[in-house]
């Protein structure tokens, strides 16, 4: 890992095991990681986005004046790139609905849902990512 002189982390590699033959062969998938923060101008200087990078994609998550994720992008730059956009309660900072785009040209899709108190807001995104491809697949049939 190589860390900035804010103690950040801006590069990362990653190695797992993907999976391992018969004969006890293993395949090692490595994975180098580049992560690029913006600050804010205040004096405060909190982090506002991260930006991460690998060989095949990149990943922006951009954060509130409060340190909370607001939005994240997946495959930027890309005809396939997909948004999660979180709206959160103003005094809690507790997600309230979530936004989540998917697909590209034609067929592109958003679906938001509403989430309550006490709720998994991370089973709730992934189950609009799921919602979002299948009506994505749908439409282009």
């Amino acid at each position: 890992m190589t860390y900035d002189a804010g103690g950040r982390c801006v590069e990362y590699d990653s190695r797992r095991t993907v999976f391992v033959d018969f004969a006890g062969h293993k395949f090692d998938e490595r994975v180098h990681y580049r992560f690029a923060y913006e600050t804010t101008s205040s004096s405060s200087g909190y982090v506002s986005a991260v930006t991460v990078t690998d060989d095949t994609s990149t990943r922006r998550i951009t954060y509130d004046a409060a340190g909370y994720e607001i939005d994240s992008a997946f495959g930027v730059g890309t005809p396939l790139e997909q948004h999660t956009t979180y709206v959160r309660d103003a005094q809690t900072r507790q997600a309230t609905h979530i936004s989540v785009s998917c697909g590209a040209g034609g067929h592109a899709r958003t679906v938001t849902d509403a989430v309550t108190l006490g709720q998994n807001t991370t089973a709730i995104v992934d189950r609009a990512r799921i919602e979002c491809d299948r009506q994505m697949l749908s439409a282009s049939r």
